[in-house]
């Protein structure tokens, strides 16, 4: 254990020319621009209806088709099984992205606020209807409706942005302008 803090009081050491916490000069003020309103309304709480929107499907999917809680999934091979699946998986999918989705859309909002909100905007609708695709009960018809591909925009975009923003903030010499 001793050894352990003692490296670690070495690497804080070589590291405080670097990543200097009380130098004001090498430090960042947060500042929140109004138009971050726009990403707290689509991306936070427009996103939030998406995912409660297509949550209220599988909750009528469930009793449609018979699959009572606690089963996430139907099991079988019965088209009932396949169908209720499928909603099921629509809504499952956008919560396994949705943490990154937020989380990138919040951070790089502050420094692009009107991108990263037209990235949740389409990110919303592009989901809604792959969603709608894997409706039907056929899972290669999620990517039917061309806007669909659209959810992998929504999402890389504000995460690339965020690397630009990482960047940025550990070379402040513009680097990237």
């Amino acid at each position: 254990m001793l050894l352990i803090t003692y490296a670690c009081v070495k690497v804080e050491r070589l590291a405080k020319d670097w990543w200097t916490f009380d130098d004001h000069e090498k430090g960042v003020a947060l500042v929140v621009p109004k138009p971050y309103g726009l990403v707290l309304l689509v991306n936070l709480i427009g996103s939030s209806f998406v995912l409660m929107m297509l949550a209220m499907k599988v909750i009528v999917a469930r009793k449609k088709y018979k699959v009572h809680y606690p089963a996430m999934y139907a099991t079988g091979e019965d088209d009932n099984a396949r169908m209720f699946n499928c909603v099921q998986r629509g809504h499952q999918q956008a919560l396994e992205t949705y943490p990154g989705f937020l989380v990138a859309s919040l951070v790089a909002g502050l420094k692009f606020p009107l991108v990263v909100s037209l990235m949740g905007m389409l990110w919303g609708y592009a989901r809604l209807k792959w969603a709608e695709g894997y409706r039907t009960g056929v899972p290669d018809k999620r990517y039917q409706n061309k806007i669909s591909f659209f959810i992998w925009f929504g999402y890389f975009i504000p995460l690339m942005l965020c690397g630009v923003m990482a960047v940025e903030l550990l070379y402040p010499s513009n680097i990237l302008v």
